[in-house]
């Protein structure tokens, strides 16, 4: 159980980034990315996250899988923008797009670690109903 708890606050911290996003949109990244692009990002991240966070604790590989898939696309929008500004800014930036392409990397190995469980257990299921 510690191991899910972990995820699902790993997930509710996703979440509490893009809730943040839109309470108090950080004027460095909008000023360099398209308010529709950070609309498009926060959906993808709030709208994800808590279903990821849900299937972990419920052990839903599946729900997590899916839900990590669109959350890292969201992700990695703003990471896109956190190294904009390193370019165009300072590179002082870069702490903060490199801990962003972390949790990027973060939420596709969930992505990939679900849906190679789920892969695993079609499998498992196919083999014993072919019996």
């Amino acid at each position: 159980w510690a191991n899910r708890i972990v995820l699902a606050l790993g997930w509710l911290s996703v979440f509490a980034s893009g809730l943040s996003t839109a309470l108090v949109p950080p004027t460095t990244i909008t000023a360099v990315q398209h308010e529709l692009v950070t609309l498009m990002w926060v959906i993808l991240v709030t709208g994800a996250s808590l279903p990821a966070a849900v299937g972990v604790l419920l052990g839903k590989n599946t729900l997590e899988g899916v839900a990590a898939w669109f959350a890292t696309a969201g992700i990695g929008a703003y990471t896109s923008s956190a190294w904009a500004l390193v370019g165009v800014e300072s590179v002082t930036r870069s702490t903060q797009a490199w801990a962003l392409t972390a949790l990027v990397f973060f939420t596709f190995s969930r992505a990939m670690a679900s849906a190679a469980h789920t892969y695993r257990v079609k499998r498992a299921v196919q083999r014993f109903t072919d019996r």
